[in-house]
């Protein structure tokens, strides 16, 4: 083909467009339906995907020709995509943690990427254009085949640091599935699917236009592959957002009287306690109820019921109980001070801890204390 003939807006650029869109609209959907950073970074990764694919499917059909601007801006996500994934997995296995001030170091070869790509993108748009034009020419003549010296640069360039931020990903899934969490145990093995299946499409996807006899012939099959696994990924968020509602539908259908089935409720409060006695979500002074239901996949009002049907209590004195727990432990170190007894075992103030501790002992802690050496 020559430039004359372009643009195209065949079967597979109407796919590829589409593919793109539904992959924004989710995008959004996540980061606005959400407020938890897991899926905004989820959001962040969908939109992004979105709009190089966008770019890639532009460059395909020669639309990109109309907007020559928008050359250059595939390749910034080589070294974005991965570390976006990796914080999304965990902090959906932590939704309490919080940002560090080392999670910036993730980004730096994203940002010296960047840094060397500023020539390219701001180029003006003449020479883009003429850039482009002579790209399509040869395409037509332009006959290739294997070269592993082409194919180790692209995975080196374009692979290694996603594969490395998706194994890291994958690392994490292991430890937790590991450690039998029953919380979302079914979307973290279809996650660990997706991402071993990622981890070994990546090579074979960027290598595709060096397995057909002319690059035009092997940019078309590159870009069906991309086209299915979008499709693919963009199937597989949808299904567990649905799944997610029908299981929100179930437990309120069990509320609507304001009591909750007793087999339900009691495996709520299980996997609460099993989420307090393994991972401590209790030592957390900032711990949110909101963050515990997140975690669970059910509203605040649906945790309270179980809790409260089960046990008597409210949220916030069950997560007390257990606080309690940890300092009347920690009161066996002598060597420890009050102080230390109150933020190591979760409370945010000496004076709360005192009262909570005298209302539920009948004693002040400092007693409790001289009480077991006596």
């Amino acid at each position: 083909m020559t430039s004359l003939d372009y643009p195209l807006l065949d079967i597979l650029t109407l796919l590829g467009f589409a593919t793109s869109v539904q992959c924004l609209l989710l995008a959004i959907y996540l980061s606005t339906r959400k407020s938890v950073t897991a899926f905004r970074l989820l959001g962040a990764v969908l939109f992004l995907t979105g709009i190089i694919f966008l770019h890639d499917v532009m460059v395909y059909s020669g639309w990109i020709l109309q907007w020559p601007h928008f050359l250059g801006l595939g390749p910034l996500h080589f070294y974005l995509i991965g570390p976006l994934v990796y914080l999304y997995i965990r902090f959906r296995l932590s939704p309490q943690s919080s940002w560090q001030r080392t999670d910036v170091l993730h980004f730096i070869p994203f940002v010296i990427h960047f840094i060397t790509r500023v020539p390219v993108l701001w180029q003006t748009a003449q020479e883009k254009f003429n850039r482009l034009q002579s790209y399509y020419d040869s395409l037509s003549s332009l006959s290739i085949s294997f070269d592993a010296t082409s194919f180790l640069t692209a995975l080196i360039q374009e692979d290694a640091h996603r594969i490395i931020y998706f194994g890291m990903a994958l690392i994490a899934i292991n430890k937790q599935l590991a450690a039998n969490t029953r919380t979302r145990e079914t979307w973290l093995l279809w996650t660990r699917i997706l991402l071993v299946g990622l981890m070994a499409s990546l090579p074979l996807m960027n290598q595709l236009p060096y397995l057909s006899e002319s690059r035009s012939n092997g940019l078309t099959l590159s870009l069906t592959f991309r086209v299915v696994m979008l499709t693919l990924i963009i199937l597989a968020v949808i299904y567990f957002i649905l799944k997610h509602s029908v299981d929100r539908l179930a437990i309120s259908a069990n509320t609507k009287k304001t009591t909750m089935d007793h087999q339900l409720a009691d495996n709520i409060l299980e996997v609460i306690k099993e989420l307090f006695n393994k991972e401590k979500l209790h030592l957390d002074s900032d711990l949110r109820q909101a963050t515990v239901s997140e975690r669970l996949g059910i509203s605040k009002q649906e945790l309270s019921l179980a809790i409260n049907q089960q046990t008597g209590d409210s949220f916030n004195e069950l997560v007390n109980q257990f606080r309690l727990n940890e300092a009347k432990r920690l009161l066996e170190n002598k060597e420890l001070a009050i102080q230390d007894v109150c933020e190591g075992s979760g409370f945010k103030s000496r004076a709360t801890f005192n009262r909570i501790f005298k209302e539920k002992e009948g004693v002040t802690p400092s007693e409790f204390r001289n009480r077991m050496e006596q």
